[in-house]
């Protein structure tokens, strides 16, 4: 079975675009198989992974914290990341993105 979440009936592992990617596990363990399978298939084609931009976040379990690593070192758990123009919660809710658009619509305004 591949990893991933399942939408619509079909299993969503990541989401792509440009030089980002956005990995999609149910579980940590899923979470770690997969980043490891992309940080090795990389580095196979010589693609780097910044480690200073790389961020876990898990959406709608309580806080959940997991523990992702990437050669040995602990990935940083984030609340909310901008991804693609849209601001992704950890709490599921998309108040931080409606306020985020909302700001940036009254800033454009403002400049007219």
């Amino acid at each position: 079975m591949e990893n991933g979440a399942k939408v619509s009936g079909f299993c969503i592992s990541n989401l792509r675009f440009a030089d980002d990617i956005c990995l999609i596990a149910e579980g940590n363990d899923d979470l770690q198989h997969t980043v490891e399978k992309v940080y090795t298939t990389g580095n196979r084609f010589g693609l780097e992974v910044s480690r200073t931009k790389i961020e876990v976040q898990c959406i709608g379990r309580d806080k959940q914290q997991m523990k992702t690593l990437l050669e040995g070192t602990e990935l940083t758990q984030c609340e909310k990341f901008v991804y693609l123009g849209c601001v992704i919660s950890a709490d599921g809710f998309c108040d931080s993105d409606v306020n985020r658009r909302i700001g940036l619509a009254a800033g454009i305004v403002r400049n007219l």
